[in-house]
C-alpha cells in the first residue's frame, strides 16, 4: 500500500544535519525521506509548508550544507509531481479539542486536507494528535514513517 506523508519542516532539516533533534548523529529522516522516494510514497505540501521547508534549508545551504545529498534529494522529491500532494481549497477547520501550538496549525491542516500521515520530531504535537481521536489523523516519528515507508 502507498502512502502520504506531509514531513514538519524539521524533518528535512534534520536530514541534511544528519542528527536528531537533540543533536545526536543519527540518519532517520534522511532514510525516511529516501524511503518514501524509493518506494513510491508521496508527499503533501501546503504552499505554507513549501515557504517552511524553503526558508530552513536555505538557512542550511548558508551554513555550509549546498549539495549536501539529503538537501539535493528532497529538492528532486519535492519538485516531482508524481510525488507530491497539493492540498486544494480552504485548510479544514480543526477540533476545538486539539490544544496545539499555533504554528503547528497549517501542517496539521496540510495534513488533514490531503488525507496523510503527519511525520514530527514534535513529541507535544504527536501526543495532542493522538489524545483528539476526533481528528482521525494518523501521527508518527521518523522512526515510525521510516518503518512504514520500507515496508510498502
Amino acid at each position: 500500500m502507498k502512502h502520504v506523508f506531509v514531513l514538519d519542516e524539521n524533518i528535512p532539516h534534520l536530514a541534511v544535519k544528519g542528527t536528531d533533534d537533540q543533536g545526536n548523529p543519527d540518519l532517520t529522516a534522511n532514510d525516511a525521506i529516501k524511503e518514501i522516494g524509493r518506494n513510491c510514497h508521496r508527499i503533501a505540501v501546503s504552499r505554507e509548508l513549501a515557504d517552511r521547508y524553503w526558508h530552513r534549508l536555505k538557512g542550511l545551504e548558508r551554513s555550509g550544507y549546498y549539495g549536501h545529498e539529503p538537501l539535493s534529494y528532497f529538492a528532486q522529491l519535492v519538485k516531482n509531481s508524481d510525488k507530491v500532494v497539493s492540498p486544494l481549497g480552504p485548510p479544514p477547520d480543526l477540533p476545538t479539542a486539539l490544544r496545539i501550538k499555533p504554528d503547528d496549525v497549517a501542517i496539521v491542516q496540510c495534513a488533514l486536507a490531503a488525507g496523510a500521515m503527519l511525520v514530527t520530531t514534535d513529541q507535544p504535537l504527536r501526543d495532542a494528535v493522538r489524545a483528539c481521536p476526533a481528528l482521525g489523523l494518523t501521527v508518527l516519528s521518523p522512526a515510525e514513517a521510516l518503518a512504514l515507508a520500507a515496508s510498502a
